[in-house]
């Protein structure tokens, strides 16, 4: 659910409200976004008002030092990047790879995909998280820069844990989509000739800027895939065993 007052390309969504078998997300506790600079005075006023505890921010480094989040009094700020150990290495995110051509093109396109596959794994920042939530350090945010990559996959990551079915997770990693539109529309139009030739670049430019639902299905059945289950997946790459999904489900759901 989007609030209200913040412009839909920040991507800033609540994630309460997503039924599983076992109830309702909490509202006002788990909060996704793109990156926090982007608030103007008054979006930044609405999220001071939900009363942050803690903001995660999933960015590199690099990122991170470059465009600094904004103030959130009493909240806490915890910096630990969703891109695991080598799964950016030989990977141009910058529109100059995004313009690669033919064979490059294909690897490039290749390469993003395979870093999305490989991101549910053995990732920090996906552990913070569940830390930060057993810990009952809410409200939270998590964000990244477009709040629809590193942030869908974390975000797909605890609503797994929450019980959620793979229709609703599919449907919350698509609204990025929805909420960036118009950036997505804009590269298309403007890159429409060199589409016609080469259609390596419209699927390029969706995964800049847009989101591919075949992306996220892809992430769920190659965990299924690796893991038979997700109880197993989240035991055995987060620790979450039966208990700490009872406490995790406790705290995020009535």
């Amino acid at each position: 659910m989007e609030i209200s007052g913040i412009r839909q390309i920040i991507n800033f969504r609540d994630l309460g409200g997503y039924s599983t078998a076992e109830g309702r997300i909490k509202k006002g506790i788990l909060y996704r976004s793109g990156s926090l600079w982007q608030l103007n005075e008054e979006e930044l006023q609405i999220v001071r008002d939900l009363r942050i505890q803690t903001v995660l921010d999933l960015r590199s480094g690099r990122e991170q030092d470059y465009r600094p989040d904004p103030v959130i009094p009493g909240a806490k700020y915890v910096r630990v990047s969703a891109m695991t150990d080598g799964l950016g290495r030989g990977i141009d995110f910058s529109i100059n790879g995004i313009k690669r051509l033919g064979a490059e093109g294909e690897e490039q396109l290749r390469k993003m995909r395979a870093y999305y596959a490989a991101m549910p794994y053995g990732n920090e920042a996906i552990a913070c998280l569940f830390e930060i939530l057993l810990a009952e350090r809410l409200p939270v945010v998590f964000h990244c820069a477009s709040g629809k990559d590193r942030t869908g996959i974390a975000a797909m990551a605890v609503l797994l844990a929450l019980g959620v079915s793979d229709g609703e997770i599919l449907k919350d990693y698509m609204i990025s989509g929805w909420m960036r539109r118009q950036e997505l529309f804009a590269a298309l139009a403007e890159n429409r000739e060199v589409i016609s030739e080469h259609p390596v670049r419209e699927d390029l430019l969706i995964m800049r800027e847009g989101v591919a639902s075949a992306t996220m299905l892809g992430v769920l059945a190659g965990i299924r895939e690796r893991y038979g289950t997700y109880k197993n997946y989240l035991e055995r790459e987060y620790g979450l065993d039966k208990q700490k999904i009872k406490k995790l489900r406790s705290i995020c759901l009535n």
